[in-house]
């Protein structure tokens, strides 16, 4: 738990292997690469919708809790 990486460096890598994982569970569980062009739009705004949703929700419920 303990590292000599500065604060933002830590943050900057975590966003990054988040961002590598959400990239691969969509190509392997929503099947992004297959089906029609409008199709794959959709599914990956659905999919941002639903990360926004998650992320944001979950730091209002951290920041609100008393």
């Amino acid at each position: 738990l303990y590292t000599d990486l500065a604060l933002q460096t830590i943050v900057i890598i975590i966003f990054i292997l988040a961002f590598f994982q959400a990239a691969i569970q969509l190509i392997m569980f929503m099947h992004i690469s297959e089906g029609e062009r409008g199709w794959q739009i959709l599914k990956i705004s659905s999919a941002g919708f639903m990360a926004i949703v998650i992320v944001y929700g979950s730091v209002w419920v951290m920041t609100n809790m008393h």
